[in-house]
């Protein structure tokens, strides 16, 4: 039956990545997530430039 802990098949070491690879990963991670705050934050940024400039005049 799937599902039961005793079927999957365990990880082993050689599959795990290693200190610099999965510090490549979270800084991969990282550098991707504040890339897509800074496009909302300067989208943002924009909308209200644009209804104070162009909008409301």
């Amino acid at each position: 039956m799937p599902g039961k802990h005793g079927d999957a098949n365990p990880v082993s070491e050689e599959n795990m990545p290693g200190k610099k690879e999965m510090f490549h990963i979270i800084m991969g991670a990282l550098a991707a997530g504040l890339l897509i705050g800074i496009v909302f934050i300067a989208a943002f940024f924009l909308f209200i430039l644009f209804c104070t400039e162009v909008w409301f005049k």
